[in-house]
């Protein structure tokens, strides 16, 4: 930074060229005409609607390189749901704020009314590197608009605040502006859904330096509506961000800022929170002698150490890349942030002999990582890879009942970096190979009187199980809930005498469950018939989804879709229903057996109904062999859940005789 240092000493007369050329918004300027006008036309559904929102970018040079960020933004509260709109929230890399402003206008007695934030009304709270600010505009209702602005300023110039075009509520005009030197050479990463109103670039010079200037605008930007099955709505949302990719000093080549990944794994491997884990550890080796013995073949061994890992160290819910400590405070203390608790088990194996290599990622609640550049920030997460008769396991051991051989589900996010010891890399693909599975089988009685009672069994493997493991991580190897079902005002009604699960305290593979149950309310009666939905949905309390095996609605309801369509993991689920028929009855009517299955066969459906000796047994099973449909599936993904839908939907009608 020294030279760059020398060189904007040169420019102290330097002023922001382009702000000068327009027109930016007054604050405390609008008019009863502003605030009387109508949004609720135009918008029936929104809660309010931001009409405009202003920001402005740029890199200045004073004593050293600034960035600055000015941020104006107005908006009409539509509805009371709205309300929230007045609590705003920015988190902000470390820097400083100011010139924060705010009025609340409302109309009284067909008076405008304006009304101020005090300025000590904002606050901010720290953490790390960042920190947010938070405020809440004073005296806001249905009908009031609102109007703020603050000034960030930071030394940092590598990575700029990120500009959403997008919100939770609808957008007349979004507007960005930014200015920099022509020497700073910034990447634009751009997430664009909405097109472009107008777009200007320009070019000025000042003391002999060049700026280039851009001024992108958008107008009437939907709101971001929240849709099922989204790996993580950072990437769904209207936006772009900028990353400095080098620096070219007049007359000079380009100073790159973006490394290669081969540099930027040198680089990692020479932190000691990251490479100072690659070597053999004294500690470490007092500590195998009690975990693993030399008669042990690499795959007991490598279990042997990442139970260990697993069982005596504690997350403390932190991701990170990099340790803060080293191994020895990591033992001592017992715990530690996910890169430490990996890191500490990398140094293990390595010291055991086994050969190992970090692979960092981005879990799916933090976002996609950009392959084409290597930036640091965008991971979040390291796991162990190790390599046992040409086969990979990923190995996480943040998680006290996760088996060795299943990723976390917050690893299922494309691909992650494997680093080698000699700083070479290579993207593996980060997929779930665990089976996911429920199998359920019920064998009941119906009655004339239309109660339907029986025994419930089920295996379940894979995430669905484990999530059952970790709430009730604190009960015997089998639970017992007695008495522990729904009773919502709307929902089915049932009664159960006792709900089992086996192999709470050592799962590794799947759990095995059983049930008693009583209901009355999938059949409808009639004095000649009687009318059986046959896939009943077991509301139990903490058991989230475990118990629903009916779709009843499609979850996919909008008619086209932007983004892809992520159920999380391959799956399969299989419900049998075998039922005794009442005395005196017969099916007059059952569903149709049907099979239906994607072009690719990423998806299918078999569902079987037969009636054999006063029995009926109906089949239905669905599997997915990916997770990931593309949006230019949806159609077709829509289409296969409307026909489970429908079969799920259908009913058996049983007549007196």
């Amino acid at each position: 930074m020294k030279k760059i240092l020398l060189f904007v000493s040169l420019l102290a007369s330097y002023s922001l060229l382009f702000a000068q050329a327009k027109n930016l918004p007054t604050m405390g300027k609008l008019t009863l005409a502003d605030v009387q006008k109508d949004y609720n036309t135009e918008y029936p559904s929104a809660e309010a609607v931001k009409i405009y929102d202003y920001g402005e970018i740029s890199v200045e040079p004073r004593a050293t390189l600034l960035t600055k960020f000015y941020h104006y933004e107005r908006i009409k509260i539509l509805k009371k749901e709205g309300l929230d709109c007045a609590n705003v929230s920015f988190r902000l890399r470390d820097g400083m704020i100011r010139g924060v402003e705010a009025y609340t206008y409302n109309v009284e007695n067909g008076e405008l009314v304006k009304q101020k934030m005090k300025k000590d009304a904002y606050f901010t709270e720290k953490e790390k590197d960042y920190f947010t600010i938070k405020f809440t505009l004073p005296s806001v209702k249905e009908g009031s608009l609102i109007e703020y602005e603050y000034m960030y300023e930071s030394e940092y110039i590598f990575q700029l605040p990120e500009w959403y075009f997008q919100d939770e509520i609808p957008c007349v005009e979004s507007e960005l502006h930014t200015i920099f030197p022509e020497m700073l050479r910034y990447v634009i990463l751009s997430q664009y859904f909405y097109p472009i109103s107008a777009n200007k670039e320009n070019r000025t010079t000042s003391a002999g330096i060049t700026y280039l200037e851009n001024a992108t605008v958008k107008k009437n930007i939907p709101a971001y509506k929240k849709e099922k099955f989204i790996k993580n709505e950072k990437d769904c949302y209207d936006k772009v961000a900028f990353q400095l990719s080098e620096i070219a000093y007049p007359g000079e080549l380009p100073k790159p800022i973006l490394k290669t990944w081969d540099k930027f794994c040198e680089e990692i491997l020479e932190r000691d929170g990251f490479g100072g884990y690659y070597h053999k550890n004294s500690s470490a080796a007092v500590v195998l002698k009690s975990v693993v013995s030399d008669t042990m073949m690499v795959y007991a061994k490598v279990k042997a150490i990442y139970d260990y890992v697993r069982h005596f160290y504690v997350w403390n819910g932190e991701n990170t890349v990099v340790a803060e400590h080293n191994y020895e405070n990591v033992l001592k203390s017992g715990k530690g942030t996910s890169a430490e608790i990996n890191l500490a088990l990398l140094t293990l194996l390595r010291t055991a002999g086994i050969n190992t290599q970090p692979i960092i990622l981005a879990k799916r609640s933090f976002g996609t990582v950009v392959k084409q550049y290597p930036i640091i920030s965008c991971f979040n997460h390291v796991m162990v890879r190790v390599q046992i008769d040409g086969k990979d396991y990923f190995l996480d051991a943040t998680d006290p009942f996760r088996a060795m051989e299943m990723l976390p589900f917050q690893a299922l996010n494309g691909e992650g970096l494997l680093i080698f010891d000699d700083g070479k890399s290579k993207w593996l693909p980060l997929n779930c190979t665990h089976k996911n599975s429920k199998i359920v089988t019920i064998n009941a009685t119906l009655s004339p009187d239309g109660k339907i009672a029986g025994n419930l069994m089920t295996n379940v493997s894979g995430y669905e199980a484990l999530s059952v493991c970790k709430r009730y991580k604190d009960k015997a190897a089998e639970i017992v809930i007695d008495e522990k079902l729904a009773q919502k005002p709307g929902e089915k009604q049932l009664l159960a005498a006792e709900i089992k699960f086996d192999g709470i305290d050592n799962f590794e593979k799947s759990l095995s469950g059983k049930m008693k149950f009583e209901t009355s309310d999938y059949v409808q009666v009639s004095d000649e018939r009687l009318y059986l939905n046959p896939i009943i949905n077991f509301e139990v309390e903490n058991m989230d989804n475990l118990f629903h095996f009916r779709i009843a609605e499609n979850p996919f309801t909008a008619e086209t879709r932007l983004y892809p369509v992520d159920l999380g993991f391959p799956s399969e689920e299989s419900y049998t229903f075998s039922v005794k028929l009442p005395e005196g009855y017969k099916v007059e009517e059952m569903p149709q057996n049907v099979k239906f299955v994607l072009p690719d066969k990423s998806a299918s459906l078999d569902y079987m109904v037969s009636n054999k000796d006063n029995s009926l047994k109906i089949t239905s099973r669905m599997s997915f062999t990916r997770s990931v449909f593309n949006a230019e599936e949806y159609e077709l993904l829509k289409a296969f859940f409307d026909k489970v839908v429908e079969k799920h939907n259908e009913i058996v009608v049983l007549k007196r005789e």
